[in-house]
């Protein structure tokens, strides 16, 4: 059993059979692609749901594990020059961290064959500067949950992750895109729920039967993530259901908007939010956090926006704050703390 980020409610225990977990060894195989006498790093959290399955996937196909105590960017540096790695995955949050590294030069990372990534959508920008730095690597993007483990995969081209690409369902998978409100799937490229079903689902939440039949709908695990499929059936995810805004009528994805701010290049870190408004019901608002000695004015991250987004998706309300953004154990960036942040008035600056 291991238990949710808790990045939208208070974490809850998701029970895995021996078959979900099996499933799971073959479909991180099947994208990452373990040797006889590999080296993978547990750099995230092993009870986080993307990397709990390497710890049974890597001896299985003869690859060596070695963990660090915590994640940072010397930490992962070291580990890599000194265990040889050859197979990681981070949070996209850690990558973020590690591409700012101005250290990461100074250690022996050739080892490096595959690096994957997932847990939140992956800002373009951030992408390109992860190829710049492990030119060589080859990064996969994986998207799953903690209860249903990896359902889609795509070894990433810069185009198509720019859009929030994350590829085709794992073989034995059955992965949709249905309407929120009557389950019927949409048409290809409109936005819907992510939905899914397969050897690799849980069983149902610990001592919550209440929140499981709330998940299981129509012989669907409801994944709360909001994405769209093309023609092709690439899956692209927009957002989480909990997260996405809705001012003045419009459908605002933070995702989006998160990804053209982190297109400025002194910003370190970057979260979009909805706070309450009386007259749109929500107004979009942002915490940025910028690189040590350098400056950005809230008019000037708003000129940036307003180059590639409409009105109605601009940041009314700008935080830049000197700390980093609170995240759970896992990387996550905890919004709900920075709505209630928000709510309290203290401390920011009103755009």
């Amino acid at each position: 059993m291991i238990y949710t980020s808790g990045t939208t409610g208070k974490p809850k225990g998701v029970m895995l059979t021996h078959t979900n977990v099996l499933a799971n060894i073959q479909y991180l195989n099947y994208w990452m692609r373990y040797r006889q006498g590999g080296a993978y790093l547990h750099a995230a959290p092993i009870f986080h749901g993307a990397d709990f399955p390497a710890m049974f996937a890597a001896p299985t196909f003869g690859t060596l594990q070695v963990t660090v105590p915590r994640f940072s960017p010397r930490t992962f540096c070291e580990a890599v020059e000194k265990e040889r790695i050859t197979h990681a995955l981070l949070a996209p949050t850690m990558l973020n961290t590690l591409t700012k590294f101005s250290g990461a030069k100074q250690f022996d990372l050739s080892s490096l064959e595959v690096l994957a990534f997932g847990g939140s959508p992956m800002p373009v920008e951030l992408y390109r500067r992860t190829r710049r730095m492990l030119p060589g690597v080859k990064l996969v993007h994986l998207y799953g949950t903690a209860e249903t483990g990896f359902l889609t995969g795509l070894e990433a081209p810069e185009g198509i992750v720019g859009r929030f690409c994350c590829g085709q369902p794992c073989p034995g998978t059955d992965v949709q895109v249905v309407d929120p409100s009557s389950g019927e799937p949409v048409a290809a490229g409109q936005p819907g729920e992510i939905v899914a079903r397969g050897a690799n689902v849980m069983l149902g939440y610990w001592n919550h039967p209440e929140c499981t039949a709330r998940a299981f709908r129509n012989n669907f695990f409801w994944t709360g993530d909001i994405g769209y499929q093309d023609s092709a059936g690439d899956l692209f995810i927009v957002d989480r259901l909990k997260d996405m805004i809705i001012s003045g009528g419009e459908k605002v994805y933070c995702g989006e908007v998160e990804a053209v701010i982190y297109e400025i290049p002194v910003v370190r870190e970057a979260a979009v939010f909805g706070i309450p408004d009386p007259r749109r019901g929500e107004l979009v608002a942002a915490c940025v956090v910028l690189q040590p000695g350098v400056s950005l004015s809230e008019q000037e991250l708003i000129r940036h926006c307003q180059q590639s987004l409409p009105d109605y998706k601009i940041p009314r309300h700008v935080e830049f704050r000197k700390t980093d953004l609170p995240k759970t154990a896992v990387g996550n960036v905890l919004k709900r703390t920075l709505r209630e942040h928000f709510r309290s008035g203290s401390d920011r600056a009103v755009g």
